[in-house]
């Protein structure tokens, strides 16, 4: 009978200390899980925090395209109402596509990429 009290007490002690890693395991287990989700509750913030800085710009109407033009010896913005692309280097104004000239690398309209042109063939 002494053999299987000893045996059984070993069985026990066994058990319990199975149980007491298993436990620990768990505990951890439910650390780690904690730890991504706040990792990912993290992103999830930065994201909407970027988002709500580029929401505003695409909600905003594109601009129309507005080139200089040349009218009895003064500058005058007009408008063909296509879509901006670009900027003019010279003026500032919105210009699209088919409005837009390049001249070393530079974005113009047509009337400052005609002045750019010809001031850099001067200069040559």
């Amino acid at each position: 009978m002494e053999a299987y009290t000893e045996a059984a007490n070993k069985c026990i002690d066994s058990a319990t200390t199975f149980l007491d890693y298993a436990r620990l395991f768990v505990e951890a287990k439910r650390a780690y899980e904690l730890w991504q989700k706040e990792i990912e509750l993290s992103r999830v913030r930065k994201e909407i925090s970027a988002l709500k800085l580029v929401i505003p710009l695409l909600a905003e109407p594109a601009a129309a395209c507005h080139p200089e033009s040349l009218s009895s010896d003064s500058y005058a913005s007009t408008s063909c109402n296509e879509p901006a692309v670009a900027q003019c280097a010279d003026f500032g104004g919105a210009i699209c596509s088919s409005c837009q000239t390049w001249c070393r690398g530079k974005s113009f309209c047509e009337v400052c990429g005609k002045q750019f042109v010809a001031s850099e063939i001067r200069s040559e």
